[in-house]
């Protein structure tokens, strides 16, 4: 695939979900930190918003905005496989509009012993 491509791909770890939501966490805040504030549009809404949230502290406030998002992608990737393992022999690899499951990945090198693809599908 990479001489068919003229490009060299390199292995690299798929992000555990853990990593993914700090990733996202990170991201979130990074997006807050630098938002553009429309003082015009929002100083209407802010004695309401500061009367709701007057009697939390500010670590309490910061810890409950990032909650909001961050129970919504721990929710998401508690329960995720770690796609780094295999749990078969066998790996489904797409490229090129055909999918091909392979029996061994040493079929994909031919320095390694090459056994046969196993069945092949065109879409």
């Amino acid at each position: 695939v990479e001489k068919m491509l003229k490009r060299k791909f390199t292995k690299m770890l798929v992000p555990t979900g853990d990593e993914v939501c700090q990733q996202k966490i990170v991201g979130l805040v990074h997006k807050v930190r630098h938002v553009e504030v429309n003082e015009e549009e929002i100083d209407s809404f802010l004695p309401e918003v500061y009367h709701e949230l007057k009697d939390l502290s500010k670590e309490d406030i910061i810890k409950r905005f990032a909650s909001i998002e961050f129970n919504r992608f721990l929710e998401y990737y508690r329960d995720a496989r770690d796609l780094n393992k295999s749990e078969k022999k066998s790996h489904t690899f797409l490229f090129l509009g055909v999918v091909e499951r392979i029996s061994s990945i040493s079929s994909l090198n031919p320095m390694f012993n090459i056994s046969s693809a196993s069945s092949r599908t065109t879409y």
